[in-house]
């Protein structure tokens, strides 16, 4: 497998060149509510991973080096990321509470990092502190859209970045758990190989899924997921921070945000996504501009 390693491409956007790549996760999802058919909720807030890649140099020689490659000249299309659902369990006499907000390393790269976009703080955990059981997928109890494209943006400190953005994954049942993003390029192949090369993978901090009774309510909009809804990217969005609802409220189904849009689902029983065959020849390069300056009541500054 190349996960994490230098992938000799031969075909695609990078053929005849060796890349690394590496994922970081810049947003960790906190908390959700359990999926409801008449009342479905993404986890909040909405997962972000950057995307870097390295280009190695010289390879097989003293000189060997590696060069990270300029955001802008990174091709989004056919670059795809996908999340897979796994319970977390805290080790003995271990709360969980220690556990919120935690960033994992990934074992393929030199350090990993995510802005939480609230006072710009950082929390560190070990991985080994968390127990999960990678043979034991849950994706099936995840609804929405568990793929995400690469987009080109500004971020907020006006570098260009490679995000892949989850706004629309809901789970279907409560408890603790974290994801695991793999990314990969649908255009490139190996060398005696017709499948695509998983080019990176991760996994997120935890986060946990309530029921609706238990449901402590959502913050406000993190500055990072404003800063996306101004660039066009489809998320929800709330100024203020909302607490638990009543019953009726609840089993209503009223929504308490104001929604920019969520993924698109072809395959709602199963929550499945689908790519059409006609897929990377209808695809044009995903690059937005910086945003245009907010206006209005409940204007906001970016977090520095």
């Amino acid at each position: 497998m190349y996960i994490g390693k230098p992938i000799p491409n031969v075909s695609g956007p990078f053929a005849g060149r060796t890349i690394r790549s590496q994922l970081e996760e810049w947003q960790k999802p906190d908390l959700g509510r359990k999926f409801a058919k008449r009342d479905r909720r993404p986890v909040d807030p909405p997962p972000v991973i950057r995307l870097r890649m390295f280009e190695v140099l010289d390879e097989g020689t003293e000189n060997q080096r590696e060069e990270e490659l300029p955001a802008e000249s990174i091709e989004t299309i056919g670059l795809v990321a996908h999340v897979d659902l796994f319970a977390a369990k805290p080790p003995p006499r271990t709360s969980f509470g220690s556990l919120e907000g935690a960033m994992q390393i990934s074992p393929n790269s030199e350090y990993n990092s995510y802005n939480r976009g609230i006072g710009g703080q950082q929390d560190q955990i070990d991985e080994s502190l968390l127990v999960v059981d990678e043979n034991e997928v849950l994706t099936s109890a995840a609804f929405g859209s568990t793929f995400a494209h690469a987009v080109t943006i500004r971020d907020l400190k006006g570098e260009s970045v490679v995000y892949f953005v989850f706004p629309d994954i809901s789970v279907k049942i409560e408890g603790h758990f974290v994801l695991r993003y793999r990314c990969c390029n649908l255009r490139s192949r190996v060398a005696g190989s017709d499948d695509v090369p998983i080019m990176a993978e991760l996994r997120s901090g935890v986060f946990e899924i309530y029921s609706t009774k238990e449901f402590p309510g959502l913050r406000a909009s993190t500055d990072l997921t404003k800063h996306l809804s101004l660039c066009g990217i489809r998320v929800n969005l709330r100024e203020n921070s909302r607490g638990r609802r009543n019953r009726r409220t609840d089993e209503d189904g009223d929504e308490d945000e104001n929604s920019s849009g969520g993924g698109e689902i072809v395959d709602e029983e199963h929550g499945i996504q689908f790519y059409d065959p006609g897929y990377l020849d209808q695809q044009t390069q995903v690059v937005f501009g910086p945003p245009q300056p907010h206006r209005g009541a409940g204007s906001y500054d970016y977090a520095s």
